[in-house]
């Protein structure tokens, strides 16, 4: 398997992977499917890698600079500026090549890129709080849950941020363990508290 940079020439490819994931879902609102539209945005950002396996589209990643025509933006939701974040978008890992860590291998490839461009200081996520694949591959590249709210029309999400100049410091004490489905006392007390990992059905939190 290679993975490499991919761009709007894949665009097919990319559209593709996203049907035969979709189809093997069983909770189809874990997936936010996209246009060619959206896509090709993303194809066009210079941040979108993929893997390959004999010239097969296996798995797709790409990040999104939102500095241009965003209003809802992350970084206000969670009170840090705007200047210098990046948006951790779609990653899609084709069914029959699950459990080999391709999406956290692939956001490891453009986070290190990110590190060594300088260009941005934060990466910026969110993840719905039942969509366990994709928290524990945003903690595994050290992201931290900020915040817990209602986002994109009343949808719960996790936000979540990596800070790519060494993670920001916080004062640690004794970890609160909160089961994942615990969604009142994320919304009512996670402002307060950084989430950190999953452990046994818990998310860590620490007192900032």
């Amino acid at each position: 398997m290679v993975i490499q940079y991919i761009n709007v020439k894949n665009l097919s490819d990319v559209v593709t992977l996203q049907k035969i994931v979709y189809s093997y879902l069983d909770k189809k609102e874990l997936l936010e499917t996209l246009s060619e539209n959206e896509f090709e945005i993303l194809l066009n950002s210079n941040f979108a890698v993929g893997i390959f396996d004999d010239e097969q589209l296996i798995a797709f990643r790409a990040f999104l600079d939102p500095s241009h025509g965003v209003d809802d933006h992350l970084a206000d939701d969670i009170g840090i500026d705007k200047e210098g974040t990046i948006y951790s978008e779609v990653s899609l890992v084709h069914p029959e090549y699950r459990g080999q860590q391709l999406q956290t291998k692939m956001g490891k490839y453009l986070i290190d890129d990110l590190k060594q461009s300088g260009n941005f200081k934060y990466i910026l996520a969110t993840v719905a709080p039942d969509n366990i694949p994709s928290l524990k591959d945003k903690f595994k590249l050290g992201f931290r849950i900020l915040k817990t709210k209602y986002k994109y029309g009343n949808k719960l999400r996790h936000i979540m941020m990596l800070d790519l100049h060494g993670q920001s410091k916080y004062e640690f004490e004794k970890a609160i363990r909160v089961s994942y489905q615990d969604i009142d006392w994320m919304i009512e007390n996670g402002h307060h508290y950084i989430g950190t990992h999953l452990e046994n059905g818990e998310i860590h939190y620490y007192k900032r």
